[in-house]
């Protein structure tokens, strides 16, 4: 807690006199042409009732603006429209955010965005949009979109020429559900930062959602009934590799539903989550976290634990799981290994690898603690790679990174444990640290890396927050007392790890050699509620090491 630098999750001002503002929230192809039209038929028929924001009082480019001048004037810009027009806003009228008055759709992802050098920043924001709402004067009511997962995986794969591979003949199936997967993860950690009271949840194509009576409109569930969602029945069904991958996707759905039934309230309260059973005097660890957070540290700590045989490494596994070389993270380029592939069928066999690879480590009946990361990539031929969040550059960067929940469960079903240590680093100093420091992507304006970080962290927080407690275990670059680290020594079973990481700590003080610039720092609010919430769930796992 001494390092949670946002209170979460954000309330809503409570204020009867307020206009509402609707804002639709969905992944794409969950109903939002349907409703639309829908909405176009029902506000004809009774005019004057129905006012778009978007455009005139909503500047899209709080959202997909590429740099921070864009961004500030769009945010500007819109505060004080919006504060002008809710002083004169008329009771009775619904005023819509998007989806009305020829809005874009703003869906997860916005596909009118997404190919055009847009990949790292293409879905709406609903944490700036509640701040920016509740400053301006407005009730923000949020209507969250639900659809199958699978009936979504279809629609993403059989549109993929929107997302930027119309000229490649090979299938890319896993590719595009990894863009499925991302927007899926930005939605739920949005929701996750919200106050219970910002939304509700609807399938809009279905008789039971009362979407009229929760908007107002008395026509538009006549409309909506006369409209059928288009249910997938290809006679290509999703192959078996895809099928896998929407797995995890699945579990991630039942955490959402359950935020839309409020059975959760807040960020460490989510009962959905994957049990641990494994526990053994063997156990496989990955370190996970965004870039920035210390990986490069601990790693001169690792290889100094692994050339005195306190540590292994399982180099077998590591190769499965990602190429060691940084072309391995391009999203579409169909590398070798579970984390990398982007076909179906690629994706399928690595799947089986991994998982005969994980039998055959629980059947060995070896001991001691295996590295799965930050091992160097010369050290016993070719094994490392450092497996951050996200991994290496490139266009597609916000796609590129691992999942700590398919290895978990593919850990738990073949009886071998599985241990995450979660680095974590304050937001202005892991920011600074990779964009003014590294210069990371440094071909693009500042604010697109700032995006790439922003996913990635909703992308951990997502993962760590549908895993048990016992799975991982948490330690902060800003704790120079070291006190979590007996914790992770305890995971690592190194018992003096607290002396072992003294000797090569070298805290930088990054924040005292750049001053962080006021409008980045107004930007990556929603970065910092992100890496807030992933704070907030290492407090569920103290006292649960095994």
């Amino acid at each position: 807690s001494d390092f949670a630098d946002f209170d979460l999750p954000i309330g809503k001002t409570v204020n009867s006199s307020r206009p509402q503002m609707i804002f639709f929230a969905g992944l794409a192809y969950s109903g939002q042409d349907q409703l639309e039209s829908a909405l176009e038929k029902a506000c004809k028929e009774e005019p004057g009732r129905c006012f778009p924001l978007c455009g005139t009082f909503i500047n899209s480019e709080i959202f997909y603006g590429r740099d921070i001048e864009e961004f500030s004037k769009a945010l500007a810009a819109t505060e004080t429209s919006l504060i002008k027009l809710a002083a004169e806003a008329q009771e009775g009228n619904i005023y819509f955010g998007n989806l009305y008055g020829n809005c874009n759709k703003t869906t997860y992802p916005d596909v009118s965005r997404y190919g055009k050098s847009d990949r790292s920043q293409f879905h709406p924001d609903l944490v700036l949009l509640a701040e920016t709402a509740d400053k301006s004067g407005w009730d923000l009511e949020i209507i969250v979109l639900l659809q199958d997962v699978e009936i979504l995986g279809e629609m993403f794969i059989r549109n993929q020429t929107q997302y930027g591979i119309s000229n490649d003949k090979s299938r890319k199936d896993i590719a595009i559900l990894k863009v499925m997967e991302m927007s899926m993860q930005n939605l739920y950690a949005q929701l996750a930062a919200l106050g219970k009271e910002y939304y509700r949840c609807v399938q809009p194509l279905r008789q039971e959602s009362h979407l009229d009576e929760i908007i107002g409109l008395k026509s538009l569930g006549k409309h909506l009934s006369d409209i059928t969602l288009h249910e997938v029945h290809s006679s290509n069904p999703l192959p078996s590799g895809s099928l896998r991958f929407l797995e995890s996707l699945k579990f991630l759905k039942k955490s959402i539903d359950e935020m839309c039934n409020h059975k959760i309230s807040n960020i460490a309260d989510n009962g959905n989550i994957l049990k641990k059973t494994v526990v053994s005097s063997s156990r496989l660890v990955f370190f996970a976290g965004l870039e920035g957070t210390g990986h490069h540290l601990w790693q001169s700590l690792i290889m100094g634990l692994l050339n005195r045989t306190r540590l292994k490494a399982n180099c077998t596994l590591n190769s499965l799981l990602m190429s060691p070389t940084g072309s391995c993270w391009n999203t579409y380029k169909n590398k070798n290994g579970l984390f990398c592939s982007s076909s179906s069928g690629k994706y399928g066999k690595y799947y089986k690898r991994v998982k005969k690879a994980l039998r055959d480590f629980a059947a060995s009946n070896t001991t001691g603690t295996f590295m799965l990361n930050l091992v160097r990539r010369d050290w016993n031929g070719d094994c490392g790679s450092i497996a951050s969040y996200p991994c290496f550059s490139g266009e597609d960067k916000a796609l590129q990174k691992p999942d700590v929940v398919k290895l978990a469960k593919l850990s738990e079903d073949a009886g071998v444990d599985f241990r995450v240590v979660l680095l974590q680093r304050k937001t202005e100093e892991l920011v600074i640290s990779d964009i003014w420091h590294r210069h990371f992507n440094s071909r693009h304006p500042k604010l697109y890396e700032e995006r790439v970080l922003e996913n990635n962290a909703a992308s951990l927080y997502a993962q760590i927050s549908t895993l048990d407690p016992r799975f991982y275990s948490c330690t902060h670059f800003n704790d120079h007392g070291f006190s979590s680290v007996e914790l992770v020594g305890k995971l690592m079973g190194i018992v003096d790890l607290k002396g072992e990481l003294a000797h090569v700590m070298r805290v930088s003080k990054t924040h005292q050699t750049v001053k962080f610039p006021r409008r980045h720092a107004r930007f990556i609010r929603t970065l910092r509620a992100y890496n807030s919430a992933i704070n907030g769930l290492c407090s569920r796992s103290l006292g649960h090491m095994d």
